[in-house]
């Protein structure tokens, strides 16, 4: 997440399946940028937009889709 950070964006969201381990994420990055950061689970993100999504789940691994809410 670092290297991302220090492209400057103006926000980055970091969703899970749990929103506490999303939490735990952003907490551990809190600082390291000028970013706001924000954290949720995937089904808070209905309805959302996003200028960029970045699938660093182990289902990239395989190919697969993330567990995103439709739209």
């Amino acid at each position: 997440m670092q290297p991302m950070l220090e492209q400057g964006p103006a926000q980055l969201v970091i969703a899970n399946r749990t929103e506490s381990r999303a939490s735990e994420l952003v907490s551990r990055f809190a600082g390291a940028g000028n970013a706001r950061l924000e954290y949720a689970a995937f089904a808070a993100l209905a309805g959302r937009r996003f200028d960029l999504v970045i699938n660093a789940t182990s289902a990239s691994l395989a190919g697969e889709a993330m567990a995103l809410p439709e739209g």
